[in-house]
Parts: structure tokens; C-alpha cells; sequence
């Protein structure tokens, strides 16, 4: 049995398009226009979509991150959140937790980390009242100290969809555990991921049966990532999509949380605290690949 992992990433492509705005995330903490870059009812929208899916779909279980910046820009302009406090009511949704903000250098200080996450519960659990027992590893690195952290926090696990660095010869769609520490990974199959949204996007029925028939006994679990923007805008295609899914025996939608307590990991990953990137990392996978490493 493959299970499914879907996940929502809220507002993450109005970072990365907004030429406009400083690439820096701090900066744009700073301002209105982030929650401006998107009419605010969407998020109401979105909210009530999803409640009339988990009705709708009994077997449907979806995942959502929000960003920090979001949270606290819906607060202080007073945004009803009524629709995402009945989410995270809803037993078959699961809020993931994050960094309450990105570091503006690369420096790594463990405290600074644990206030981090610890301040962004706190801030997820007052806006809408809702427990975190995974981390998203979405704007960092990840590393063994920073699993060590989360370990230290009582989180269940890490989701990692920051996959730049991640071993190539781990397949995704399986679970992993640390070399040391007894904390579960999940990973992000980014190749499907961004092949969903594309067929979302280009709205063809039929390829999202293609789709979800090449899911069947890919592995333990597919972590499949998705910008609520092209739900909103694709919604009948979303449910086509989980349609599908429940169609067949062989696959079943989960929450992170329960795959991280139900799936046995079928290995150890090594994630190095030291990073290469840029030219250093060409230069040193190069060197790596031609003494027959992969890196």
C-alpha cells in the first residue's frame, strides 16, 4: 500500500515572483504586501474548499504550511480565521510547523533555532489553535544538528522539501531515519510534485489518471507538494485528482504525523552540517563523480 501525502504551501510563489520585493524574506516581513499580493478572501476560499473536500472525500487527508509572515499579517489586519480554526480541528488535517523567520545570514546557533520553531507553535496555536507535531523543513538546510534540535523539541519528525542537498541515492518515496537520533524523515518527490502542478495548470483529466496510476507501488509514501494557488484556480481538477486516488486499492491519502507513526523506515540518511554550494559543490561533486561517488 503506497500512501499519499498532500501537501499545501501557502503563498511560497508570490516569494519567488514578486520581482518587485527585496529576495530577502526579512525584509519582506517588514511590509503589507505580502498578504496584498493575494485578494485576502482567497484564503477564506481556500479554507472552505477544503472543509467541503474532507466532507465530501471521507478518505482525504491534506497537509498545510503556513508561512509565519502569513499568519501574522492575517492577525494584524484582523482576518477572519474561522475557516482555518475548523481545519485544524479536523482530524484529517495536519498544520506543519516552521521557522517563525528566515535567518539573515548563514550562521547556525542551536538556541536560536528551538526559539525559532517554539515561537512559530506558539504563533500557529494562538491565530488558529493548532497542535504541530512535524517540522517543515522548508527554508533550511537540512542537516544532522538541525534533526538533533528537533528531536530536542518532541516533534514526531521532519518533512523535507528543501531537497537541493539531499542524498541523491535516497529515493524519496520511502521512509528514513537519521544515522543518530530516532527521528523520521520524509521527503518531498519533487519531480512529481512540480509534474502535478504542471497538469493542474495545463487541465487535462486524462493525464491525472496517467498521473495517479504511476503512483501505484512507487514506495511507502509520495510526499507531494502543491501551491494553493493552482488549487484555487483548478479546483475540479483537485478533486479529479483525489477521485482517482480513492479509486484505487493500492493507494490511500495519509497526514504526515500518522505515516511518521504507522511506516517503518527502511534506512538511515547522513545529512553532512557542512553545506557545499555554488562553485564549490560543482567543483566537488565533479571531483566525487569521477572517483564513481554520487553526491
Amino acid at each position: 500500500m503506497t500512501r499519499v501525502c498532500f501537501y499545501l504551501n501557502f503563498s511560497e510563489n508570490y516569494i519567488r515572483k514578486s520581482d518587485n520585493l527585496n529576495k530577502d524574506y526579512q525584509n519582506i516581513f517588514d511590509t503589507n504586501k505580502f498578504l496584498l499580493e493575494t485578494p485576502r478572501e482567497n484564503y477564506q476560499l481556500i479554507s472552505n474548499y477544503i472543509l467541503e473536500l474532507l466532507h465530501y472525500y471521507s478518505n482525504f487527508h491534506i497537509n498545510l504550511s503556513l508561512p509565519a509572515c502569513l499568519l501574522r499579517q492575517l492577525n494584524e489586519h484582523r482576518f477572519d480565521l474561522e475557516g482555518f480554526r475548523d481545519l485544524a480541528k479536523h482530524q484529517r488535517v495536519e498544520f506543519l510547523g516552521q521557522i517563525n523567520s528566515k535567518p539573515k545570514n548563514n550562521s547556525y546557533s542551536p538556541e536560536e533555532f528551538r526559539n525559532q520553531v517554539l515561537h512559530y507553535i506558539q504563533l500557529l496555536r494562538d491565530s488558529i489553535n493548532a497542535a504541530v507535531y512535524t517540522f517543515h523543513c522548508r527554508d533550511l538546510y537540512l542537516s544532522n544538528q538541525l534533526i538533533r534540535e528537533i528531536r530536542l523539541l518532541d516533534l514526531e519528525g521532519v518533512v523535507n522539501s528543501n531537497t537541493e542537498l539531499t542524498n541523491s541515492f535516497r529515493h524519496p518515496d520511502f521512509v528514513y531515519t537519521n544515522k543518530d537520533e530516532n527521528v523520521k524523515i520524509l521527503t518531498q518527490n519533487e519531480i512529481l510534485s512540480n509534474d502535478l502542478e504542471k497538469i493542474f495548470e495545463m487541465g487535462n483529466f486524462k493525464q491525472i489518471e496517467n498521473f495517479v496510476d504511476s503512483l501505484e507501488d512507487s514506495g511507502d509514501v509520495v510526499n507531494l507538494f502543491v501551491d494553493y494557488e493552482f488549487i484555487l484556480h483548478r479546483s475540479e481538477f483537485l478533486k479529479e485528482f483525489i477521485r482517482q486516488v480513492e479509486l484505487k486499492d493500492n493507494l490511500m491519502f495519509d497526514n504526515c504525523k500518522r505515516v511518521l507513526r504507522k511506516v517503518e523506515a527502511v534506512g538511515q540518511a547522513d545529512f553532512p552540517d557542512i553545506q557545499i554550494k555554488g562553485p564549490g559543490k560543482r567543483i566537488f561533486t565533479s571531483t566525487l563523480n569521477f572517483f564513481g561517488i554520487n553526491f
